[in-house]
């Protein structure tokens, strides 16, 4: 049985395969659902922000399923955007509409263990945003490793 980590490469194998920029197409989905935040983009008419936006989060699940969170990277991440006016439930809106996404694109080609996969990472993700979201002194969240210093993105 491939390990989640092989399991989103093949994802995102298939996907690069299949689609040369899949960010217009999580964007479209989460300004569906969250008109009021295409405005929090600015002036970003080749998509570069949303475009990285996607290569960052992509890059800290693969990170996750490889069983280490850089948690720095993602409080820093959280700080930028609670600055911009994201609230807590944008997030796991904004991860489903990656994850239908990519689904969409990979057609035929998605399975079951794919999607176990991808929500277990989402899973551990989101509860370490409600942990830092939340802050209320208590115990942070067991995860399978975290590591404290970012890698450079």
């Amino acid at each position: 049985m491939p390990t989640h980590a092989e399991l989103i490469v093949n994802c995102l194998e298939l996907v690069t395969e299949k689609s040369d920029d899949i960010a217009p197409g999580v964007y479209q989905r989460f300004f569906a659902r969250y008109p009021e935040a295409e405005e929090l983009f600015g002036i970003d008419p080749a998509d570069l922000v949303k475009g990285n936006m996607i290569i960052s989060l992509l890059q800290e699940i693969m990170w996750l399923s490889e069983g280490v969170m850089y948690s720095d990277n993602i409080k820093r991440w959280i700080s930028d955007h609670k600055s911009y006016g994201v609230t807590l439930p944008m997030y796991p809106d904004m991860f489903t509409c990656l994850l239908e996404t990519i689904e969409e694109v990979i057609g035929d080609d998605w399975t079951e263990p794919m999607d176990k996969a991808w929500k277990a990472q989402y899973d551990i993700l989101i509860n370490y945003i409600e942990f830092i979201y939340k802050p209320d002194g208590g115990k942070e969240p067991e995860l399978p490793l975290i590591a404290t210093n970012p890698r450079v993105q």
